[in-house]
């Protein structure tokens, strides 16, 4: 009797459930029929607005404001600028036109080693190569020092220097000595 009981509950929740789903269902199906017929509404509407956009003319934008060539722009632009080969004659006269260069160019550092490395030819090009093989030039500021090192005349090599300042230093001593 138990077990009749146990079946007829049973039976009774299941009859429940179902007349509970077939309550709910046209609810579910009426819910999905209107979520069908917004995700149609919403196709059209996206159709519609990309024809209106396909079918738009460009609005006309203002110009780009583009400043207007001065004298000063317009030859620098057209200017030709380099700078000399080095071939370790006139150092100084090098490293002045070879900044001069490429402060004009506004280059970075770094930059100015790979410019100036094209630039370098005969023994100064050779002393260039070993130089940075060897990583002794790592900076423009450390190039251009070891150029001046390497190839400038000390002050104890120009002679023109000595010879100028022994005739300076000597020459009133020696104008004495001459009419004594």
């Amino acid at each position: 009797m138990l077990e009749h009981n146990t079946q007829q509950t049973s039976i009774e929740h299941l009859e429940e459930a179902v007349a509970r789903l077939t309550q709910s269902h046209p609810f579910l199906s009426q819910n999905q029929t209107s979520l069908v017929q917004a995700q149609i509404d919403m196709n059209l509407k996206m159709d519609s607005l990309l024809e209106r956009l396909a079918n738009l003319t460009p609005i006309p934008t203002s110009p780009k404001f583009t400043p207007t060539p001065t004298l000063a722009s317009c030859s620098r632009s057209h200017m030709k600028l380099e700078i000399p080969r080095f071939d370790g004659s006139d150092p100084m006269g090098w490293i002045f036109k070879a900044t001069q260069f490429f402060e004009y160019q506004n280059l970075p550092d770094q930059e100015k080693i790979i410019v100036a490395r094209f630039y370098m030819e005969s023994p100064a090009l050779s002393w260039f190569q070993w130089m940075h093989h060897n990583g002794f030039l790592m900076t423009w500021p450390t190039l251009l020092q070891a150029i001046e090192s390497r190839f400038a005349p000390s002050f104890y090599d120009d002679a023109t220097h000595f010879s100028n300042c022994s005739n300076v230093a000597l020459s009133p001593i020696t104008s004495r000595s001459s009419n004594d």
